[in-house]
């Protein structure tokens, strides 16, 4: 279930929403070598938490992540 937690400034809103929510852009420019990404899911395992929440917009195909697809995808990661 969404949550509006605090309205910002221009148009700014930060939510709570279920991670299945989020969806990947189709093109994402980034790529990070997977000892990196390995050591940032285990640093997300192991402190419950992320260290920047992810941007995300609201688009015609749902909640579209802009930044944070490493941050998303190490969330995902089975324990």
């Amino acid at each position: 279930m969404a949550e509006q937690l605090l309205q910002l400034e221009q148009g700014l809103e930060i939510w709570r929403v279920h991670i299945d929510e989020l969806r990947e852009q189709d093109i994402n420019a980034r790529s990070q070598p997977k000892a990196m990404f390995d050591r940032l899911a285990a640093t997300i395992r192991r402190d419950k938490r992320l260290e920047a929440l992810p941007l995300v917009a609201a688009t015609e195909n749902g909640l579209e992540i802009v930044s944070g697809h490493h941050r998303v995808r190490a969330s995902r990661q089975p324990n």
